[in-house]
């Protein structure tokens, strides 16, 4: 077996059923226990001697805090991308609405220094190419 890349992953001396027992530990989140790992793993009360043995051998505390926080840094990274891509959309679409105001002629609505004034001013925001 490889060395594992992350921490989270299963340890080269670890046994498939320790590694189990960690990933029971490691998903149940923030309200995570070893006597939760043993009801899930359905075994009896004299098993949590067991568990707890794993979980000191290889470090559980430590390594589902870091598999905590690596999976919030992905969140924030996903949450940081999907608002920078509403930004540009609606960046784009202002510039889209703007340009179709200009085309139809603010004069309808304005006199034609202030269309030159609004022109100026979108032109210096970015938000047009006209």
């Amino acid at each position: 077996m490889a060395r594992p890349t992350y921490p989270w992953q299963r340890h080269i001396s670890e046994s498939a059923l320790a590694f189990n027992a960690f990933t029971i530990y490691r998903d149940l989140g923030a309200g995570r226990s070893y006597s939760k790992v043993r009801l899930k793993m359905e075994k009896g009360a004299g098993y949590q001697r067991q568990i707890e043995k794993w979980a000191r051998e290889f470090e559980w505390v430590k390594r589902a805090t870091l598999y905590d926080d690596h999976m919030d840094n992905k969140k924030l990274e996903l949450a940081t991308k999907e608002l920078e891509e509403l930004q540009q959309y609606a960046i784009a679409r202002a510039k889209e609405v703007i340009d179709e105001l200009i085309e139809i002629n603010l004069g309808k609505w304005c006199e034609p220094q202030q269309i030159k004034s609004y022109e100026l001013y979108f032109k210096l925001i970015g938000l047009t190419s006209k």
